[in-house]
């Protein structure tokens, strides 16, 4: 008597190279978009001046870019994006974000008292909450590769 046995091997890699780029943008939405919770909390209270807050709107217009892939990994950006916009009660322009940008990198202008700055608000936040965010994405990434 001839004894036979089939086994049939199917690679299912490409279902889960799929399922983990899915769940990576996943998690790295779900990161970003805490980032965002926090500078928008941050940004809460962060010029003593009218002026800026009201004409430049930093904490209304951050934002969470959607998720991207590039070959090293997923990534998204969050903050104020680049845009022309003209201050209430001026007539120039002025690019919100590289306002946005100068006030985190220390801007000191005629409003200042001497000697005083603007304290920055995007990187200590940012590092403040890097370990809740890979947490967030671990978790992400679990739940979705262990869906069925």
């Amino acid at each position: 008597m001839l004894k036979m046995s089939a086994r049939v091997i199917r690679d299912r890699s490409d279902l889960a190279l799929r399922r983990y780029n899915d769940s990576a943008r996943r998690g790295i939405d779900k990161a970003g978009k805490h980032l965002l919770s926090q500078l928008k909390r941050g940004y809460t209270n962060y010029y003593t001046s009218q002026n800026f807050r009201n004409t430049i709107f930093i904490r209304d217009n951050l934002t969470a870019a959607t998720p991207e892939k590039q070959p090293k990994g997923w990534y998204t950006l969050v903050g104020v994006p680049r845009a022309f916009v003209v201050p209430r009660g001026q007539n120039r322009v002025v690019d919100r974000g590289m306002v946005a940008l100068a006030w985190e990198r220390g801007h000191t202008n005629e409003f200042n008292p001497k000697g005083v700055g603007h304290k920055p608000i995007a990187v200590p936040t940012a590092i403040k909450s890097v370990q809740k965010m890979i947490d967030i994405f671990g978790r992400t990434v679990k739940r979705t590769m262990e869906s069925k």
